[in-house]
């Protein structure tokens, strides 16, 4: 029993459901109405009768009642929308004439008496030539803007408007309309198939560039990458020690005749001790930068002269000449490399 009962009960559920839902939705709905309608009568009653009209239609559009359908065709009228308040008033009667009072349905009976003289009838009969009429090519018709249905007529306020006649493929047509007091006016629109585009319009696809041609190798001019940077380190810095010793050496030799002229036969005093301890000391320094000094420079040379020909073939061989002065000599290499 319980498991026949369940779907049952799930529906009734459901149903439940959807009517609480329903009921609040229709409470707005009625809430938002009431607020526009509020909202019409106050901009009425200080005679703005566009902003009126847009807060009753609102209002209409959300819950129609007899009150708001009336106050709109009033403020609709006032501002010479004379075709559309008729047509609200004939709403008001389809939907409510059994309920009006006879003091609203005789006012709405004089409100209709002076508002179909301010109106007319328009029909649009369009005859598109060339290809025949389909569902995608059917003509769109408009009056001041607004689409209508040409063939069954428009029922518009007198005066001047504004008729836009399209169709794909064709010539728009646009004209003005004037409609007179309860006239059924006809007006008959043939649209002229529009002419192909000219060639010079038709631009042609753009091309891509050609390809620019592969520029040859530049030649570069041989190197001396292949070389180490320790060898040229090292000849370098027995250079500079050649150059010291250099440096030392004369001044050894010129310490040395000052000593000589002062001491006899290789006896010089106590006075002349600071001197000689200083000529010894310059002597040993050149000779420790001399030797040190020579030892890079033909360790370095030696090693250049021995690096390994990687230039290409046609690469023409320079001569290079190595010279090292130490002041008392110079040490001269020439080679190729």
């Amino acid at each position: 029993m319980r498991r026949r009962s369940t779907p049952r009960l799930r529906q009734v559920g459901l149903l439940l459901s959807a009517w609480l839902v329903a009921t609040n939705a229709f409470a707005d709905a009625r809430q938002e109405a009431e607020q526009q309608f509020a909202a019409g009568v106050s901009l009425q009653k200080v005679e703005d009768f566009d902003a009126a009209a847009t807060a009753y239609q609102a209002s209409v559009a959300l819950m129609p009642t007899k009150s708001a359908l009336f106050n709109l065709a009033n403020c609709l009228k006032a501002i010479h929308r004379y075709a559309e308040a008729l047509d609200a008033l004939e709403r008001l009667e389809d939907e409510f004439g059994g309920e009006l009072d006879p003091s609203m349905a005789a006012a709405v009976e004089s409100l209709q008496a002076k508002l179909r003289p301010l109106t007319a009838t328009l029909r649009v009969n369009v005859s598109p030539t060339g290809e025949p009429t389909t569902a995608e090519s059917t003509p769109a018709i408009y009056v001041d803007g607004k689409r209508i249905d040409g063939a069954t007529g428009e029922r518009l306020s007198i005066g001047t408007h504004e008729l836009r006649v399209e169709r794909p493929g064709h010539v728009t047509e646009v004209r003005e309309v004037t409609l007179h007091s309860g006239e059924e006016a006809v007006v008959d629109v043939v649209l002229q198939p529009a002419a192909p585009p000219p060639l010079a319009a038709i631009k042609p696809s753009p091309q891509p560039p050609p390809p620019r041609p592969a520029r040859p190798p530049t030649p570069t001019e041989p190197t001396d990458e292949g070389v180490p940077s320790g060898v040229w380190l090292a000849t370098g810095a027995g250079s500079v020690l050649l150059l010291g010793a250099a440096v030392t050496g004369v001044w050894a030799l010129s310490l040395d005749a000052d000593l000589n002229d002062y001491c006899v036969d290789g006896h010089c005093g106590s006075g002349k001790k600071s001197e000689i301890s200083r000529l010894e000391t310059l002597a040993l320094t050149t000779d420790v930068l001399a030797g040190v000094g020579l030892g890079l420079c033909v360790g370095g040379l030696t090693a250049l002269l021995l690096q390994p020909d990687s230039e290409p073939a046609h690469a023409e061989r320079t001569a290079r000449t190595l010279r090292v002065d130490a002041g008392l000599g110079f040490v001269q290499v020439t080679g190729e490399f």
